[in-house]
């Protein structure tokens, strides 16, 4: 008989989460209609769901987050999951939708650049620093990201133009200064970051006034991480911003991280100011219109 029992490794723990998630995703599959089995040749943290009609729903996002949360949570969290993606199987097709549908539900999102790729989003508009604009439809549901072949016909530029109204017209959730001259603004909404886009909308409201421009960091779509330039003592809270914004960029947060660069927007426009270099250190560059309105803050 044993006395003691043997505590699970970490590759065990891990495991462990996993397998929950797989058994609790499949149950409720079943429960809404939509049985699955596991895609052969995956299991673990890499397994893969798929339907009989060879719909496939990857598994990795969905554990990773199980893994970085509470434990008791995991059931809930799968479960909204599982209950998004079958509403979103069952939602209209964007060609079913009216032109005034479209204008209603379409919005402008922050993506990383391979994203745009991966969906055939050739039309995607270049921010800055691998992240492009992205068309999507908002649904109460889910979001269905646009590729081009779903754009036929109609004009991305005004989509755009829409989009991008819709996320500045959403009220902020939260802002707070974390930390001495170092801004937080985090919300629910998954467009959080991308108000990053109408830094002219936040200066002076949800963040401090900005004549000399805002570095910033999207770490996830939930968070912008700001700091309004005021002097060259910037640079030290500048250091500070960035050491946040890449401890934040992790798989672990929600959606998977955005991007660990460090930007500049000043008078509309964006730059990278900011990276991580290959040995995990984030570097700063004072070169540019950044360089320029740091030397005239000097004088």
């Amino acid at each position: 008989m044993a006395w003691f029992k043997k505590k699970p490794t970490e590759l065990e723990r891990l495991a462990g989460i996993a397998d929950d998630v797989q058994l609790i995703a499949m149950r409720r599959f079943g429960a809404r209609g939509m049985p699955v089995t596991v895609l052969d040749g995956t299991s673990g943290l890499d397994a893969v769901l798929t339907t009989a009609s060879g719909d496939q729903y990857p598994l990795h996002n969905l554990i990773s987050r199980a893994i970085a949360g509470d434990l008791d949570d995991v059931p809930r969290l799968v479960t909204h999951h599982v209950d998004a993606l079958v509403d979103a199987a069952a939602a209209p097709n964007s060609d079913q939708l009216s032109d005034d549908d479209w204008l209603e539900n379409v919005r402008v999102r922050l993506m990383p650049a391979d994203a745009a790729t991966a969906v055939g989003a050739g039309y995607a508009r270049t921010f800055a620093g691998g992240l492009v604009e992205m068309l999507c439809l908002d649904y109460p549901t889910h979001i269905t990201y646009l590729s081009d072949a779903a754009l036929e016909g109609r004009d991305p530029v005004e989509l755009a133009a829409a989009g991008r109204a819709a996320v500045i017209a959403d009220p902020v959730e939260n802002s707070q200064e974390i930390d001495p001259g170092i801004w937080l603004v985090q919300g629910n909404s998954p467009y959080t970051a991308t108000k990053a886009l109408a830094f002219e909308h936040l200066a002076g409201s949800a963040l401090p006034a900005a004549p000399h421009g805002i570095v910033f960091g999207v770490p996830h779509r939930h968070m912008i991480v700001a700091h309004a330039v005021d002097s060259v003592d910037s640079v030290v809270a500048i250091s500070r911003l960035a050491q946040f914004v890449v401890a934040q960029a992790t798989d672990s947060a929600p959606g998977g991280p955005l991007s660990s660069s460090i930007y500049f927007w000043y008078e509309g426009s964006v730059d990278v100011v900011g990276w991580v270099k290959d040995d995990g250190s984030t570097t700063i560059s004072g070169d540019g219109r950044f360089g320029e309105v740091l030397a005239g803050l000097a004088k």
